[in-house]
């Protein structure tokens, strides 16, 4: 059910991080202004934050990307997980509020050795086809068809280990190891709008298990690591990040 989410995660930093390197040749646009938060200064984090968040809202098809909001997928997949015998396909996602994402936290004071960010995504909405087959909480479960699935207030925590590298003799930053975690949504339903099978109430019946016991399935899938996702990242940030010196992306 929150495998969702999790992919949401790696395709807002890739579009994120593809918008910045497609910016820095788009001819009416600029990069260096933004480069204005010293280290210096006790306002450093606040500064940074502020910038992530002005770069946020960049609209993906004047940069002629893919859209961003609403994100299309064809194909998600989630299998076996944490010990749960459990396959779950998505297709045809269509996932809206990503545009709403916010930087609400950071940590960017112990640079050049790591970066911290929070991100908040206010209400996320997903709507796909699903089939599914496994045991959840000792309740068999196969069938296929249409769900939904809305959340709010979804926190993505993302910490960066890096280091600086020399090239042509200056100092550039790049991203040695990438982590990321999700913290519960505040709120979650999930809603099956075709049979799970044949039998009405048995539908019902496993809707109303997900939803009244969301968190609990939510904590058995939390800690699964994307090794995907985390490179997408990595490699995205590096490109960005080896365009300019370190000094001159965090001046003095």
């Amino acid at each position: 059910m929150f495998s969702p989410s999790k992919n949401v995660v790696g395709r807002l930093a890739q579009w994120f991080l593809w918008s910045l390197l497609v910016l820095n040749v788009h001819g009416e646009v600029s990069l260096e202004k933004y480069f204005r938060c010293h280290r210096t200064d006790p306002q450093f984090n606040k500064c940074v934050i502020d910038i992530l968040n002005e770069l946020q809202p960049i609209r993906a098809d004047d940069l002629g990307l893919e859209p961003f909001d609403p994100l299309v997928i064809a194909k998600l997949v989630m299998d076996d997980v944490e010990g749960v015998k459990f396959k779950q396909v998505l297709t045809d996602i269509t996932i809206t509020g990503l545009k709403q994402a916010k930087v609400i936290k950071g940590d960017f004071t112990k640079l050049p050795n790591s970066m911290e960010m929070t991100w908040e995504v206010p209400d996320l909405r997903v709507k796909n086809n699903y089939t599914m087959e496994g045991v959840i909480m000792g309740i068999p479960l196969k069938g296929k068809g249409q769900s939904s699935f809305n959340c709010t207030q979804i926190h993505d925590k993302v910490k960066l280990k890096t280091e600086l590298v020399k090239i042509n003799g200056e100092d550039y930053l790049q991203v040695k190891d990438v982590k990321y975690t999700i913290e519960p949504p505040k709120t979650a339903k999930l809603r099956f709008t075709n049979t799970l099978s044949k039998d009405k109430k048995l539908t019902e019946a496993t809707s109303k298990m997900f939803n009244d016991n969301w968190r609990t399935l939510f904590d058995t899938f939390k800690n699964v690591r994307n090794a995907d996702i985390e490179r997408v990242i990595q490699d995205g940030l590096n490109q960005f990040l080896g365009l300019y010196p370190y000094d001159k992306m965090f001046p003095a």
